[in-house]
Formats: structure tokens, C-alpha cells, sequence
């Protein structure tokens, strides 16, 4: 987020976020006051909350294992611990350690102008969709989002997650993979309906 701050700065960041966004024309209608106060208010919002993603992913972390637990405790039988579910994701998380890393890395060399925040180091099949031209993908924001799926620290997080449950569990690492990346995909399509 420091680096996001200093390489690309808010303004830059927020804009291209509207530009991707389903609201951008609606954006665009907007007087040039009313656009720089929205601006305002939206860069203010973001510079915050950006600073609070640990905590955030705290939450995400500890209702993700609470979602294991459920699952694999009473649709698959398995005698699985919330602590050792907790531990299996945050393990299984730190492949995010190596893409923020690389992102850092981008933002340092990558001009500020086609930086992407939600796909900073185009490990995905989502990097194909260009939503800020207004040429033939603009009308696929949900394809773009949905694809994000697929990314391949995403695939290796879930991956990583699957072999710990299936380690301590009786859980086979298949059925344990197809459970894990099926609920992660419900999501996601859900949030690609939802245009996030």
C-alpha cells in the first residue's frame, strides 16, 4: 500500500478503478466539481481502507476456516479443529507474500499510467481483458472479474490449502481441492455478478 502510495499515488489509482468500473459512464456525466468532489471523497475512503487490508485479511482468514471447519466437519466427516483449519489457511496464504513481492516490484519499473491494482502482476488469464480502452472487452467486466479466478496465486493458495486439509484429515487431497476451489469459485462469481 506504501509503495501503491508513493509509486502511482491515490488519485492515479482511484480514477483508473473508475474507468474499469460499471459506473464509469454514469461518472463521466457527472460536472467537472461534482467529478473532482466524488474524487475526492472516493481517494479519502481508499487511502484508509487500504491501510486496514491487514486487519481485513485477518477477518477474511479467520471466517474462511470457520467455513472449512463447517464444511468438512459436517458434509465430509472430517475431525478437523478450527485452530488447525486457521493454521492450514494463513499457511496456505503465504504464496500472497511472493505476489506482493513481485507487485512491489512491478509498481517500481511499470509505468504508473497501466498499472493495475486488481491485477498487478498479470498471473492470470484476466490480464487479456482491457477494460479501460472502451474497445471490444469493456463489455466484460464480469468475464474480467471471473477470470480472476483462475489466477495462479489463487490456484496455489487453494491448492496449498487442500494438501494441508487433506494431511490432517481423511479428506482426499482431490475432493479436498474440488470443495476448496468450488466454494472460491461460487464466490467469485458471485462478486463478478455483484461487479466487484
Amino acid at each position: 500500500v506504501f509503495a501503491m502510495e508513493k509509486r502511482i499515488g491515490w488519485d492515479l489509482i482511484v480514477r483508473t478503478q473508475i474507468e474499469k468500473s460499471s459506473g464509469a459512464e454514469a461518472f463521466d456525466q457527472l460536472s467537472p466539481a461534482d467529478k473532482q468532489l466524488r474524487l475526492d471523497s472516493v481517494i479519502k475512503i481508499t487511502k484508509y481502507s487500504s491501510y486496514l487490508i491487514p486487519l481485513s485479511s485477518l477477518l477474511w482468514f479467520a471466517s474462511l476456516a470457520a467455513a472449512l471447519v463447517a464444511v468438512f466437519r459436517f458434509a465430509a466427516g472430517a475431525g478437523i479443529t478450527y485452530g488447525r483449519t486457521l493454521a492450514i489457511v494463513i499457511y496456505g496464504s503465504l504464496p500472497s507474500l511472493i505476489e506482493r513481492v513481485l507487485a512491489i516490484i512491478t509498481m517500481c519499473f511499470a509505468d504508473p499510467e497501466g498499472f493495475d491494482v486488481k491485477n498487478p502482476i498479470a498471473s492470470g488469464p484476466a490480464q487479456w481483458i482491457d477494460l479501460a480502452t472502451g474497445g471490444s472487452f469493456a463489455a466484460h467486466r464480469f468475464l474480467y472479474s471471473l477470470l480472476n479466478a483462475f489466477d495462479l496465486f489463487a490456484l496455489w493458495m487453494i491448492l496449498l490449502m487442500a494438501i494441508g486439509i487433506s494431511e490432517t484429515t481423511q479428506v482426499k487431497r482431490g475432493t479436498a481441492f474440488a470443495t476448496i476451489f468450488g466454494g472460491f469459485f461460487v464466490l467469485r462469481l458471485i462478486s463478478a455478478g455483484l461487479g466487484f
